[in-house]
């Protein structure tokens, strides 16, 4: 015992001895409303919110090949259907080790997202909401020949591994990505697996998927870039919802600021055809500004609009969905997300 309290203590100190080049204190708020149409049920209330908080200490040390990066910290839950939940948890844990031609990395972080802002087809198969802001416990080993990268990995359920819950999924997965100065060409194939877990009523799965993307840079700012995915259930023996994603992007410089237009098209096996157009302006290094319109076929059409202000370390994010403007007779009247963040980057 008195063993291991040395090691740990020799072991902190050879920590201390290193280069901290980033140390500081942060905060993440992030909450969410929806409005409901007006209803006369008592136990339907107005809006529903959410509210997602964390606190957290940020630590970077910088080792000879290697890195960490520490944020230990409190998470804070509510919403308006649960108790508040309080947590300890890290908001990021990331230890990488590199070389010329190989790196490493594990503890909890972001993934390499690809293309696509309706959905990504090219990243792993999650049961989770995919966005480009999520952080995943994983592992990673990454080998890089010429102008190919070959990457192997593993990724947990996040989600609940922070709520101190049982895992309710896991991922292997494997690509290779061919890199062009012109053109990005990829594939990549994952396992999910899915265990029997009686308290959230889930069956065992297991789901192979195969994906594609390719990615061209193209003359005046112009990029096209298309990515498919194909998942088979394998205990059913079935074919999943296999899905093909388009998009088309045009970006424009005038001094420090940039103009994006977007324009993405879906078509998934279950859905049908789903479409986004957006129009991006990035102000600076101050502000920025987004408006667009997503819809599914002759079902769903909502307007999306968004900005974002950054005053130093702090910023803020505001944004909002109105309702789906197809429906006569609409539950949801809109929702509006609020952001804020301190320190958020190392």
């Amino acid at each position: 015992m008195k063993k291991s309290i040395r090691f740990v203590i020799f072991l902190f100190f050879l920590i201390l001895r290193q280069e901290v080049f980033a140390s500081n204190i942060g905060f993440e708020i992030n909450s969410g409303f929806v409005f409901l149409e007006k209803s006369d049920a008592q136990f339907i209330p107005d809006v529903v919110s959410a509210l997602n908080a964390s606190v957290f200490y940020t630590l970077d040390f910088n080792f000879t090949n290697q890195s960490l990066v520490l944020q230990p910290g409190v998470f804070i839950n509510d919403n308006s259907f649960k108790n508040t939940t309080v947590l300890p948890f890290f908001r990021r844990l990331n230890y990488s080790a590199f070389a010329e031609n190989f790196s490493f990395t594990a503890g909890k972080d972001f993934l390499y997202f690809g293309k696509g802002g309706i959905d990504n087809n090219f990243f792993i198969n999650i049961p989770d909401k995919k966005n480009k802001n999520l952080l995943l416990w994983h592992l990673k080993f990454e080998t890089f020949v010429k102008q190919f990268t070959f990457t192997a990995g593993a990724a947990v359920d996040t989600k609940n591994i922070d709520l101190l819950q049982p895992p309710a999924w896991y991922n292997l997965w494997g690509k290779i990505v061919y890199s062009h100065p012109v053109v990005l060409i990829g594939l990549e194939s994952d396992w999910l697996f899915e265990p029997t877990i009686q308290k959230y009523k889930q069956e065992k799965s297991i789901v192979f998927k195969t994906a594609v993307e390719t990615f061209f840079n193209l003359p005046k700012g112009f990029e096209l870039y298309v990515n498919a995915k194909l998942p088979v259930n394998v205990l059913k023996k079935e074919l999943g919802e296999w899905a093909v994603l388009a998009g088309l992007s045009k970006t424009f410089m005038y001094k420090n600021c940039s103009f994006i237009s977007i324009a993405e098209g879906l078509y998934h096996f279950n859905l049908g055809f789903k479409y986004a157009f957006f129009q991006i302006a990035e102000l600076g290094e101050y502000m920025g500004f987004s408006i667009g319109i997503s819809g599914l076929e002759n079902k769903e059409l909502n307007l999306i609009t968004g900005a974002k202000f950054f005053i130093g370390d702090l910023n803020f994010k505001l944004e909002y969905i109105t309702k789906n403007f197809l429906l006569n007779k609409n539950t949801q009247g809109g929702i509006v997300s609020i952001g804020v963040m301190f320190n958020e980057k190392v």
